[in-house]
């Protein structure tokens, strides 16, 4: 049957259509599939196993996220760990830098003090090279005799103990 057709045109105005134009008025329907074809079951368990897969792929995405957020939030603690223990080991660093500046400090000021007694102790030898002994008392010039050889015998045995200790080392 052909819809009827008042302006000319193939399709007619349906917004003006009455009640007995409507019943003359056909639509044509898409082909529907049989419902006894066993491509519907099919199709059926088609879409269950698509819908069960997507359900166990969102429970897997859901897992492997959550694994995700507890490895960032180690890396975030152990990031926290390495930057206190950096700031500990700086301000280690700055100490021992401290204390080696101390030191050497300290050495220069050894090292003045030793040559200042070892100019004391120059000027003390001049000094006592330049008094003649034969002023000194008999018992006295004696005495400092006796000492120097005692002085020079130990410093023998020390040297020779020194030595000795090397050559054993070697």
């Amino acid at each position: 049957m052909r819809s009827p057709t008042k302006t000319g045109g193939s399709q007619p105005d349906l917004t003006k259509l009455r009640d007995s134009e409507t019943k003359q008025t056909t639509a044509r329907k898409r082909k529907q599939p049989d419902t006894d074809c066993s491509c519907v079951k099919n199709i059926t368990d088609l879409k269950g196993d698509i819908t069960k897969l997507l359900n166990e792929f969102v429970q897997s995405q859901n897992a492997h996220m959550i694994l995700l957020r507890e490895d960032v939030a180690q890396i975030k603690t152990q990031m926290e760990n390495i930057r206190i223990t950096t700031e500990y080991l700086v301000t280690e660093h700055s100490k021992i830098l401290d204390e080696i500046n101390d030191l050497k400090n300290e050495k220069t000021l050894t090292e003045q003090k030793i040559k200042t007694l070892e100019n004391e102790i120059d000027t003390l030898k001049r000094e006592a090279c330049t008094e003649p002994i034969n002023s000194l008392p008999i018992n006295l010039r004696e005495n400092l005799i006796r000492e120097a050889n005692e002085r020079s015998n130990r410093e023998k045995k020390y040297y020779n103990r020194w030595y000795s200790r090397i050559a054993w080392i070697s």
